[in-house]
């Protein structure tokens, strides 16, 4: 990981995109990128799904009492 992407805040959430970075995604070649978010959503337990274009949504339910927000 870059210095400058260690150094940023929250650091976990850059790790993630610089990893994210690192995967080639030709135009038309999203299978590993589209993979790597699958695996990601659910290791952390979180509703993960693909729609029928190959979007990857991931959900995750709002803190108690911040379900209208």
């Amino acid at each position: 990981m870059s210095a400058e992407i260690k150094n940023l805040s929250p650091q976990p959430v850059w790790g993630y995109f610089y990893d994210l970075t690192q995967i080639p995604r030709p135009t038309g070649h999203m299978e590993a990128v589209t993979r790597f978010m699958i695996t990601f959503g659910n290791e952390l337990g979180l509703e993960t799904l693909q729609d029928e274009v190959g979007n990857v949504l991931i959900r995750k339910p709002a803190y108690p009492g911040m379900e209208d927000h």
